[in-house]
C-alpha cells in the first residue's frame, strides 16, 4: 500500500481470507478434510505470486515475485505424491512460460519502430530471452 501498488497490496489479502475460510471448513465443519485444506494451499501457492507479477508488470518490475510460485510443485512433493508434484510442476512451467513469453511480447511491442521480429531483437528483448531460459531451465533441473 505504501508504493501504491493496490492490486498487487490485495493478493496476500486474497490468500488469507481463502485460507482461513477453507481452514475453518475443514476444521470446524468436517474433520479429516486435509486433503481440501491442502489443494487450496498449493492453489494459492502457484496463483497468487503470478497474480502479483501481472500485478505489478512483469518480471522486473515485481522483482521476480512469481519465482515463489515454484513452492507449490515443491510442496506437493512434500505433502502430495511425485506423480502429483509433477502435475504441479507442469501447471508452473506453463504459467511461467506464457508470463515470460508476455513479458517479452509486451516489451518488444513497447519500443518504437520494433516489428516483433526475432532478428531484429534488441538487448531488452534478450534479456527477457535470458530471464525465460534461466528460471525454467533451472527449476526444471532443481525440481528433476
Amino acid at each position: 500500500l505504501f508504493l501504491r501498488e493496490y492490486v498487487a497490496a490485495l493478493m496476500p489479502f486474497a490468500y488469507c481470507a481463502i485460507m482461513g475460510t477453507v481452514l475453518f471448513t475443514c476444521v470446524f465443519r468436517a474433520r479429516g478434510r486435509y486433503e481440501v485444506f491442502v489443494t487450496c494451499q498449493l492453489c494459492c501457492i502457484l496463483i497468487l505470486p503470478f497474480a502479483v507479477h501481472v500485478a505489478l508488470g512483469g518480471v522486473r518490475e515485481s522483482g521476480g515475485v512469481m519465482l515463489w510460485s515454484f513452492l507449490c510443485p515443491m510442496g506437493a512433493a512434500f505433502f502430495r505424491s511425485a506423480e502429483e508434484s509433477l502435475r504441479w510442476f507442469g501447471i508452473y512451467e506453463a504459467v511461467s512460460a506464457s508470463l515470460l513469453f508476455w513479458d517479452l511480447w509486451t516489451a518488444a511491442g513497447s519500443h518504437n519502430g520494433y516489428s516483433n521480429d526475432i532478428g531484429h531483437a534488441d538487448d531488452g528483448v534478450v534479456t527477457q530471452l535470458y530471464f525465460l531460459m534461466n528460471i525454467l531451465g533451472l527449476k526444471s533441473i532443481v525440481f528433476a
